[in-house]
């Protein structure tokens, strides 16, 4: 099904950009890529707005309009923008790392500014490092007395100590 959607994706792209179309044809360049979901493809299309690319978004007619697939211009911005996605049908297993700013911190700044939920544990933390094009999304918790929204990143977790700190990373 993500091959079908991407060629939807990708003769929508053709249709409305002909002329860059040609040239892509030309140069022989064509890779496809995998988003987790929904969310990681907005964050996507986000990123291409923000730099100015033409891309094509598809949204598939049985799945509520879902987009399911987009077509992107080729570009050094391009290859920036999509350098952390995994080859279609060989993606690497990416957890689900929530993390918020612990406002106990502002009492107390030995206290880890960052807290990190990943995979029924909690970090406190004192650095956080995202690799470009890790996706992300908010989530809004309005009910948590705690806080009020968090961040939520899909990426590879590792953590390390040095001189009694934790850092993170994610990629």
């Amino acid at each position: 099904m993500q091959s079908v959607q991407s060629m939807h994706a990708a003769l929508d792209f053709v249709v409305k950009n002909p002329t860059i179309a040609l040239d892509w044809h030309n140069s022989n360049y064509l890779v496809c890529l995998a988003a987790s979901d929904e969310a990681e493809l907005n964050s996507l299309i986000d990123k291409c707005t923000m730099r100015g690319l033409e891309f094509s978004v598809f949204r598939e007619p049985d799945l509520n309009n879902e987009i399911t697939a987009i077509c992107i211009e080729p570009s050094e911005q391009t290859q920036k923008v999509v350098s952390n996605y995994p080859l279609m049908f060989k993606q690497e297993e990416k957890d689900i790392i929530v993390f918020h700013y612990n406002k106990k911190h502002n009492e107390n700044q030995s206290i880890p500014p960052w807290v990190i939920k990943h995979k029924g544990m909690t970090h406190y933390v004192h650095h956080l490092e995202v690799a470009d094009g890790v996706s992300w999304n908010t989530k809004e918790t309005p009910d948590n007395e705690h806080t009020k929204a968090a961040l939520k990143i899909r990426g590879k977790l590792t953590l390390t100590t040095i001189d009694n700190k934790i850092y993170a990373k994610i990629r």
